[in-house]
């Protein structure tokens, strides 16, 4: 990279998406409405459009194009091969080899521009209004009797149902301690909505088949348990 450019070459957050672990990413893709692919098309809007630009005024150098272009590859096999639920699943974002591996090459590109390769706060955009938002739509979701839940997941590549309490578990590690430290939501809202994940993530609910089960929904205790947190967090949360 130019010596000079680093006073103007401002941080992609596409890049940051990309490398961020999948937690963040989870967790910003529900805050901003989005599902898994965003971060890819994201990807692709700088790639094409700013990447150029930046190489032409001599803000970047050919190690990171060819970061970027290792990065692209990356995406395209993704999209011809892949699975579908790599970009509906929040699952996916935690554990596929496909995402660990844009991570991989995010990184280096991330190095090649002179920045940090990791630790980039990709939640400090958010809004907390839409951090509020989120956290109430998955609760919501949760907190409905199961023959209202079950249209959400009977849909075309809607993800498995243990993905939804592992959403909320991400947003809640996310969001809740950063809209406590700004008072944007009282202590006792943030204490039910962290109870409903400290209930997902207890070894007894990790442990239950039922939570990886739709068609235990309506009878299961542990979905039965997590419906009540979920109206109690989200009566406090208001």
């Amino acid at each position: 990279m130019n010596g000079d450019s680093t006073l103007t070459l401002l941080p992609p957050l596409e890049l940051q998406l990309l490398a961020a672990p999948g937690q963040l990413q989870a967790a910003w893709l529900v805050a901003e409405g989005y599902s898994n692919d965003e971060l890819g098309m994201q990807f692709d809007d700088w790639y094409k459009v700013f990447l150029p630009t930046m190489r032409e005024e001599g803000l970047i150098d050919g190690q990171a194009a060819e970061a970027a272009q290792a990065i692209a590859t990356q995406l395209a096999a993704m999209r011809q091969t892949g699975a579908p639920l790599l970009w509906t699943a929040t699952a996916a974002l935690h554990g596929a080899p496909e995402w660990e591996r844009l991570r991989d090459l995010t990184r280096p590109a991330l190095a090649a521009l002179g920045l940090p390769p990791s630790g980039h706060d990709v939640l400090a955009g958010v809004q907390p209004a839409k951090m509020i938002q989120a956290l109430r739509e998955l609760l919501g979701w949760l907190a409905r009797p199961a023959p209202e839940q079950r249209p959400y997941l009977d849909q075309p590549f809607a993800p498995p149902v243990q993905d939804l309490p592992l959403t909320l578990d991400d947003c809640v590690t996310g969001f809740v301690p950063r809209l406590t430290s700004a008072g944007a939501i009282t202590p006792a809202a943030a204490a039910a909505v962290t109870a409903v994940r400290d209930f997902i993530r207890s070894p007894a609910t990790q442990a239950d088949p039922a939570l990886c089960d739709q068609a235990t929904l309506a009878t299961s205790p542990t979905w039965a348990t997590l419906r009540d947190l979920a109206r109690a967090a989200l009566d406090t949360l208001g």
